[in-house]
């Protein structure tokens, strides 16, 4: 009973860390997972203790604690068996590393990945790699090959199997992708569809 009792509060203190972030108020949100951070320790839980910090990274995106929340995370999702989240570490590390220019790194991180056998989230993995890559083509300038990446992501989400949530910034993206190529009449229709999608979603997004 012990254990059920702490691992219902463990996912609400998650989850209202992550009402709060969606609310946007960024300190609330890393109180909550703080605590979920501290429970999972306390028990020694390295799932829930793997969560928190996954969660926390996205808190402190762009920042080095952000890049020290998801190696830990990755660290202990690997201890706990947990692939899925294995996988998203390594891809939200990625994407840190794409912002640095290190594509080498991004890409051996996308390779990580690709290579955890995971059979609970394969298709939301394979829409995510999918885009992670098409960011790293794109940043590379190698837009023909990020608009294959981003238009094998769409197939995935489009078709009920992957994250919904990734579909506005990968319309974003490939309207971008078209303005810098000047076919302007898609940029627009990819650009306008991206925001009709994340106002739909209620994102907030930064183009």
């Amino acid at each position: 009973e012990l254990a059920q009792d702490t691992a219902w509060l463990s996912r609400l203190y998650n989850n209202l860390g992550l009402m709060h972030d969606g609310l946007g108020d960024r300190t609330q949100a890393m109180s909550w997972l703080l605590k979920q951070l501290e429970l999972g320790r306390r028990l020694g839980d390295e799932q829930q203790e793997a969560t928190a910090l996954h969660d926390l990274g996205f808190l402190a995106v762009g920042t080095q604690q952000s890049r020290d929340y998801f190696c830990k995370a990755r660290e202990l999702f690997y201890k706990a068996g947990d692939g899925w989240g294995v996988a998203l570490s390594c891809l939200n590390l990625a994407e840190g590393y794409i912002k640095e220019s290190d594509y080498e790194w991004a890409l051996q991180l996308v390779d990580e990945a690709m290579s955890i056998e995971n059979h609970e989230g394969e298709a939301v993995e394979k829409a995510f790699i999918n885009q992670t890559l098409g960011n790293i083509r794109a940043a590379q300038g190698n837009y023909d090959k990020a608009l294959e990446h981003y238009q094998t992501s769409l197939d995935f989400t489009s078709n009920g199997q992957g994250d919904d949530n990734l579909t506005p910034d990968i319309y974003l993206e490939m309207g971008k992708i078209y303005q810098k190529l000047g076919r302007l009449d898609e940029a627009l229709a990819y650009l306008h569809k991206g925001l009709q999608l994340a106002e739909e979603m209620d994102f907030r997004v930064v183009i």
